[in-house]
């Protein structure tokens, strides 16, 4: 692979993991948007996809589910290894507060390592809920205009307003990608 479709086929897997499926719609002319490759050279990216056993229209990848898998295993692991050390620490007396609750990681963390949290953000449309009340095309459109985002600042994501009002577009029926 050249550089530019090895770039392509990373960007593909990176937008994988962030939906619920490991999954994206199997639409070349889709794919070369949010690969940022042209149509001739997502052909040999494309090969190392399959299609879903789930959803025919959707392409995903072995290694990618694997890796979910993987990671969905470690979690569950990790949180019964905290029930059973808080039983043990504080017996049946212990009750998971409101505040306790809000400092566990989000579900499909990147990776299983903690990573410092010094300031104190408002949650994000994710953390909400309220990613998941947009259908399957509404929330690729939201993914593609983070990525445009971060395409256009350097890599840096944008704020938690900015990404709200996407949100609430998407949900008044507006498009944000023509």
């Amino acid at each position: 692979m050249t550089p530019e479709q090895e770039g392509g086929y990373i960007r593909l897997l990176a937008l994988m993991w962030t939906t619920e499926d490991c999954e994206l719609w199997n639409n070349e002319e889709y794919l070369c948007k949010l690969s940022r490759i042209d149509r001739l050279a997502i052909a040999l990216p494309l090969r190392c996809f399959k299609v879903s056993s789930k959803n025919k229209e959707n392409i995903t990848h072995k290694r990618l589910l694997e890796e979910r898998a993987k990671q969905d295993e470690h979690r569950e692991k990790m949180s019964k290894a905290g029930k059973l050390g808080n039983k043990i620490k504080y017996g049946n007396k212990a009750k998971i507060s409101l505040s306790d609750s809000k400092a566990i990681a989000p579900d499909r963390s990147p990776s299983s390592s903690p990573s410092p949290s010094s300031n104190k953000e408002p949650p994000t449309p994710l953390e909400r809920g309220i990613y998941s009340k947009l259908n399957k095309n509404q929330q690729e459109q939201y993914m593609w205009r983070v990525q445009n985002y971060r395409g256009a600042c350097g890599g840096k994501d944008p704020d938690v307003v900015t990404k709200q009002k996407w949100i609430d577009k998407l949900l008044a029926g507006e498009k944000l990608i023509s």
